[in-house]
């Protein structure tokens, strides 16, 4: 099993100006030391979150340096969406905070969890997730686990309580509704007598997600060849229906677009039931994730 990793963000959710300042800053060749704190106008935990973040969605390599995703992605001049405008932007950087693994609940939970329990609480995400880590043989304290838990709840879901706008909309992930929540009956917790939460994750048509942001993953998934099954893109772990929680209907929407866009270039077809999208000829993913954008 690969090393998991769990906790680092101080038990801060990623707000959704994070990434370009921290970016920003090692791009002017500093670092996240004692002067970072100055730099980014945030406290030393503030710090460590950002720190954090970057590494979870996979924008810096080993020695924490920004990398050709950082650059793809934020840079001023070059990157497709510094400042996150677009929503295409969120699906794309979810993408890889799941299949990146930088920070394990997010490709346990969409790549995993979610199969197992299609309605789950805060107590059976954390269960779920200590049985993982006691597989893997790792010493990862099971405090770390509620806190990841709690965070990965808060970056895909507004508070219940307002504490302010800015609180309620600089979560990076929210807009995505990836995650529902929901009271279950007249169900109250035996401590408190309180309604508790119930999530879940349903598969659903996204008709928000750009089919180009779809062939960008499929392409850029190490896994593929020139022609994958539906059933792989549907559910094999890191699919884009896995992780983009993709209905086959939806799937097959996104698929449909692709062949009708770049015709000649990729075909999808039915035999006897088994769906293949094939690709012919090269396509240059990159550039038409670019063209999506306007650059």
């Amino acid at each position: 099993m690969d090393t998991l990793y769990f906790t680092g963000h101080e038990t801060f959710y990623c707000r959704n100006y994070w990434l370009k300042k921290g970016l920003d800053l090692l791009w002017t060749g500093k670092k996240f030391n004692e002067e970072a704190v100055v730099e980014l106008g945030v406290g030393k935990n503030m710090v460590n979150a950002i720190r954090f973040w970057l590494k979870a969605f996979a924008l810096v390599d080993e020695e924490e340096q920004p990398n050709e995703l950082a650059e793809f992605i934020f840079h001023d001049e070059k990157g497709i969406d510094p400042f996150i405008e677009d929503p295409a932007t969120i699906w794309l950087l979810h993408y890889y905070l799941v299949t990146q693994k930088r920070s394990s609940i997010y490709h346990f939970v969409f790549n995993i969890f979610r199969k197992q329990r299609i309605e789950f609480n805060e107590d059976q995400l954390i269960t779920f997730l200590n049985r993982k880590v006691e597989e893997s043989g790792q010493n990862i304290h099971s405090s770390s686990i509620k806190k990841d838990a709690r965070v990965f709840l808060q970056n895909y879901l507004l508070p219940t309580k307002t504490k302010g706008i800015e609180d309620d909309f600089s979560r990076l992930l929210y807009e995505l509704e990836l995650v529902q929540r929901f009271h279950k009956g007249e169900e109250r917790d035996a401590k408190n007598n309180k309604q508790p939460w119930w999530f879940r994750i349903d598969n659903k048509f996204r008709a928000d997600l750009p089919y180009e942001v779809v062939l960008y993953c499929i392409k850029e998934n190490p896994a593929y060849g020139n022609a994958i099954s539906f059933r792989q893109l549907s559910s094999d772990q890191d699919s884009v229906g896995t992780v983009f929680a993709l209905s086959d209907s939806g799937l097959m929407h996104k698929i449909e677009q692709v062949v009708k866009n770049h015709s000649g270039k990729a075909v999808f077809t039915d035999d006897g039931g088994v769906r293949v999208l094939q690709f012919k000829s090269d396509i240059d993913h990159k550039a038409i994730l670019k063209k999506y954008y306007g650059k």
